[in-house]
């Protein structure tokens, strides 16, 4: 009877990281033997590969678990695993970054709020590496530079971010005085 394999992990990947699958190769064995010890066998587990602190795929070539009494394998009693380890998606949220006013060469202006709450979303290596002193929030005033002093509401735009990270700002626009 074929039986799949059931790949064992041991272990944990690093801080920050996912074990997104785990394959066998071959992933079905033969199992031959007396026929109500065989029909008992859902799964052939493997012996632990080990993925501790693991930052990226693992492989190994492991064997099987000894086979139940009155059974054994037809195939090879070893076989390839692979853990595919991945960052894993995690959230940050910088509370009150201020927000810089870009454009303005004519007036002064204030804001409100002063300041916003910037969430990044994204692999946890590149989330990580973020800190407030390489991101930005900005507001450009430019266009009304030239217009006569009063409120405007502007969008609050994101500078600095590494590719695959995305960000909310909340609130997403403020009121520009002039």
């Amino acid at each position: 009877r074929d039986v799949p394999v059931q790949p064992i992990l041991e272990g944990q990947p690093a801080e920050g990281y996912r074990v997104a699958k785990v394959t066998a190769e071959p992933g079905r064995v033969r199992v031959d033997g007396a026929k109500s010890a065989v029909e008992a066998i859902e799964r052939v587990p493997t012996r632990p590969l080990r993925i501790t602190d693991a930052r990226g795929p693992v492989k190994g070539e492991v064997a099987l678990e000894a086979p139940p009494v009155h059974t054994r394998f037809l195939d090879s009693t070893t076989v390839a695993v692979r853990a595919d380890v991945q960052p894993a998606m995690v959230e940050r949220t910088f509370a009150e970054l201020p927000i810089k006013i870009v454009g303005l060469t004519h007036m002064d202006a204030t804001l409100d709020p002063p300041t916003a709450r910037l969430v990044l979303r994204g692999p946890s290596p590149l989330v990580g590496d973020v800190s407030d002193k390489t991101i930005s929030l900005k507001v450009d005033a430019s266009l009304i530079d030239t217009r006569p002093p009063s409120k405007y509401t502007r969008t609050i735009t994101v500078s600095g971010l590494p590719a695959g990270v995305a960000a909310e700002v909340q609130p997403d626009t403020i009121v520009l005085t002039t």
